[in-house]
Parts: structure tokens; C-alpha cells; sequence
């Protein structure tokens, strides 16, 4: 990509990313490419819909101080542009990002920087890493990637993208109930097709709901279904003509709208069935954003959304959850395609015993198919365990997860077990979950081994690194 913007949380992280990724020692110094790091500092978070707008925007008045450049200008040119969106407290990511001082994005991931410094990658660095490849597909467009999701085409890219808008996605047959729940296909936005085959964009539904529309012949089920990335592109014009609709709010900064229930499902729905979902998603006045879609959609004709398909072997390694974080990290030492295929990406190899060890020191014990980065240890036990930033004598695991652990004692952990540590200014805490817990959903309460609350934890650590 030839610019690049981040969007972060606030002040303080918008200078740490600024100096990061243009710092020599990095490996994504080595891109040509601008990069230019904001803050959202929107009441109540834009959402991922107008927050895309509003970096834009203020990516571009930076652009002209930083560079003398206009966006604008560089989309008409053919320039690629990329956006990595990194803004959010990392709720579903807690205790991770609590250890990395509430940087999400600074969350480790399997492969070291380089031989010669002995630091991992960083979660933002390998989302950008893996992006790369659409900077010769997308010329002359803005393409939007989530800062917690690693995929893998299986297929190339197509280089000619007419449609205004191109969504990644992963094309499939429509599963049954039990591997919907098994996967949470809840938590993704998918695309199905009508009878006709028209595009039908739907967010976060429920298995029922989907065969209710399939009942109804909204969805034609021989045609399968597509499972939304998230990640999509805009074509200069359709970028300028969601600016300029929701232009009141973005001065205002007074609502928040995302871009699957509020962009693309009025832009690919009939009013009867996208008033319907959203009524059961408990949104108030479906129809007005409805209707002013569909006036923008007007100006496009029909065919407005296109699906970029990744191809159906491709590999999605989503690290938003601390229990995805976990199972797609060990991952890595499996012996099937996936694993080759992870261990290709991130250039790392297996030792003995199915195992990853990075920048290690150990003095002896039994290691077996876990992934270790930055262990010190005089003797380890562990089987199935992500073990990162951890120093302790003695370490023992089965089925769990240690990081940034530091203890002078024997540490040990029962399966299924999380634990990462926080350095706060007084003191280092120890913060627990368990892996099939959601901490979005425990956000407000304090586990029982967890001196507080993930919700307290986090306005502390504000206080203490962004005051």
C-alpha cells in the first residue's frame, strides 16, 4: 500500500504507533509506504461505519501536514490506500490487552521481528504484513482491514473491481445448526443470495433467523452462503458520497452506525426483511437509515456490493477473543495443511515434540505440541499450552495459557486456565479467566481469583499510561 493509516484509541497511542511503525528496526520500516496514525476521539465510539468516514477524514488534513499530500487527490491518481482499525477498549481480548497496557494491538503473535532482536510481532504489524498483496489489486481504492484478523487467500485477487463497494469474504455451503453454534457464526456478518441471485448482506443473525428466511424463499439455499471478513474496499466515489451523506454527523459526532447493519444491509435488503432484522436487533427507526441508503444506492444502480472471495481453502485466523487468540495460536504446531500453512506465514519452524520454542531459555522437562516465545524457565512441563513472556522456575500446564507471567516461585495452571499478568505503577497483579468465557460479557464483574474487575482494571491502566 502506498499510505497507510492506523486508527487508535487516543492521543498517547497515536504517537506510540507513529513512532513504531516508521521506527528503523522494525520490519514494516521496510515497506514503501506513508503511514499515518490517528486517534477516535468520538463520544461513545463512531462505530466501525463512521469511524472509517471520520479516520478518513482526519487522516487526510494529517496526510497534508505530514507529507503535503491529499488523499483525495492520491485515490484519483491509483494510489492503494489501506486502513487498519485499531480503535476499541479490547474488551473481548481481556486480560491480553491489559497486559500490553490496554494496546490490543501490541498483543504478540508467533514469529519474532528478526534474528538479531528478540521481541515478537505484533498482532498490528502481522494484520498489515498479510495485507500487502491487495496493494496491486486495489489501485485507486480505500481497502479497510480489522487490526485482529490474519487471512490467507487461497485464491488471487481479482485486479478489476467495478462494483463501489468489494467485501472480503469466504464463500461455503450453509452449515447446520451444530457447526453454526461450534464456529459462533453469530458473531460474523454473512452474505446469502436470493432466488434470482441477488446479494443478500446479513449481520450477526441467528441460525433460526437464517432458516426463516430461507422458508420464506428470501435466501436460496442451493447457492450457499459467504461469511463475512469484515474487511472491504470503496471506490474514491462511493467513499465520497458516504462522506458527504453523513456528513451532519460526523461534524456532530453524536451517533454511532457500523457498516454491515447500517451500510450494506439497507444498501443489498428490501425494506420488509431489513426493518425485520434490525426490529429483532432492538434498533430504533430502521427505516430512516433505510431510506437514506437507499437514495445513495440510487446513484450507483444495482450491484452496488460485490463479494472479494478469499476461495474456500483459505485460512482465517481471527485473534479478537482471548479464547480465538489461544486456539488459533496452537494452531501454529499442528500437523495438518493449516499448520504448514501458519508456520509458512509467520517463517517459523517446529522442534521436537510438535512444539515451537522462540527466543527461549530452558533448562530442561517435557514441552509437547505448544507454542513458547520468551520463556525462561529452569524446567517446564507443559502440553497443548500458549506459553509467552513468561519467566518462573518452574512451569507447568495442560490445555493453557500463560502471558506475560512472571513469578519466582513454581507456577502451575489447570487446563483450560488463562492467566496474563499487568504491570501497573505500584504493583504487578495477576488477571484470570477461563478459556469459552466471553470478558465483554464479564467486562463488569470481578472473577474470583482477580483482585477486580476487568472494567476497573482498565480505567486504572488509563490513568496510568494515558493520563
Amino acid at each position: 500500500m502506498q499510505i497507510i493509516i492506523i486508527s487508535t484509541n487516543n492521543p498517547t497511542l497515536e504517537s506510540y504507533w507513529q513512532s513504531y511503525l516508521t521506527n528503523p528496526f522494525r520490519p514494516l520500516s521496510t515497506i514503501d509506504a506513508k503511514f499515518i496514525v490517528v486517534h477516535e476521539d468520538w463520544p461513545g465510539g463512531a462505530g466501525n461505519g463512521l469511524g472509517t468516514l471520520y479516520a478518513f477524514e482526519k487522516a487526510n488534513q494529517k496526510a497534508k501536514s505530514l507529507y503535503n499530500l491529499d488523499l483525495f487527490k492520491e485515490l484519483d491518481s491509483g494510489s492503494s490506500i489501506a486502513m487498519y482499525h485499531t480503535a476499541g477498549q479490547g474488551k473481548r481480548l481481556y486480560p491480553l490487552s491489559a497486559s500490553e497496557g490496554n494496546n490490543k494491538s501490541a498483543v504478540k503473535l508467533p514469529t519474532l521481528v528478526s534474528q538479531d532482536h528478540h521481541t515478537p510481532l505484533t498482532m498490528l504489524e502481522a494484520v498489515i504484513r498479510q495485507s500487502v498483496l491487495y496493494s496491486y489489486a486495489r489501485k485507486g481504492r480505500l481497502c479497510v482491514f480489522w487490526g485482529d484478523q490474519v487471512f490467507q487467500p487461497s485464491q488471487v485477487c481479482e485486479t478489476d473491481v467495478d462494483q463501489p463497494v468489494s467485501i472480503i469474504a469466504k464463500q461455503q455451503q450453509i452449515p447446520d445448526e451444530m457447526e453454526w453454534r461450534i464456529n459462533q457464526y453469530d458473531r460474523y456478518g454473512l452474505f446469502a443470495y436470493s432466488p434470482k441471485g441477488k446479494i443478500q448482506h446479513l449481520e450477526k443473525i441467528g441460525y433460526q433467523t437464517l432458516m426463516e428466511l430461507i422458508d420464506s424463499k428470501k435466501i436460496d439455499p442451493d447457492r450457499g452462503i459467504s461469511m463475512s471478513l469484515g474487511s472491504f474496499n470503496l471506490s474514491a466515489k462511493m467513499l465520497q458520497a458516504l462522506l458527504q451523506e453523513f456528513s451532519s454527523e460526523l461534524k456532530k459526532k453524536n451517533r454511532k452506525l457500523d457498516t454491515d447493519p447500517h451500510f450494506w444491509m439497507p444498501l443489498t435488503l428490501d425494506r420488509e426483511t431489513y426493518v425485520s432484522v434490525m426490529r429483532e436487533k432492538q434498533e430504533e427507526n430502521p427505516e430512516e437509515i433505510f431510506d437514506r441508503m437507499q437514495k445513495l444506492r440510487k446513484k450507483f444502480g444495482e450491484g452496488v456490493i460485490s463479494i472479494d472471495d478469499i476461495g474456500a481453502r483459505a485460512d482465517w485466523w481471527d485473534y479478537g477473543t482471548v479464547t480465538s487468540y489461544f486456539m488459533n495460536n496452537l494452531k501454529l504446531v499442528s500437523p495438518y495443511s493449516e499448520g504448514e500453512h501458519m508456520r509458512n506465514f509467520y517463517r517459523v519452524q517446529l522442534s521436537d515434540h510438535r512444539s515451537c520454542l522462540l527466543d527461549c531459555e530452558i533448562g530442561g522437562g517435557n514441552i509437547r505440541n505448544s507454542l513458547l516465545i520468551g520463556v525462561k524457565a529452569e524446567e517446564i512441563d507443559v502440553e497443548n499450552c500458549v506459553v509467552i513472556g513468561t519467566q518462573a522456575p518452574f512451569i507447568h500446564g495442560r490445555y493453557s495459557m500463560f502471558y506475560n507471567v512472571k513469578e519466582d516461585h513454581e507456577i502451575s495452571l489447570a487446563p483450560g486456565i488463562i492467566r496474563a499478568d499487568v504491570a501497573l505503577s505500584d504493583r504487578r497483579i495477576a488477571m484470570y479467566t477461563r478459556q469459552g468465557r466471553d470478558s465483554k460479557a464479564d467486562w463488569t464483574e470481578k472473577l474470583p481469583q482477580n483482585p477486580c474487575s476487568y472494567e476497573e482494571l482498565y480505567q486504572k491502566l488509563n490513568q496510568e499510561v494515558f493520563a
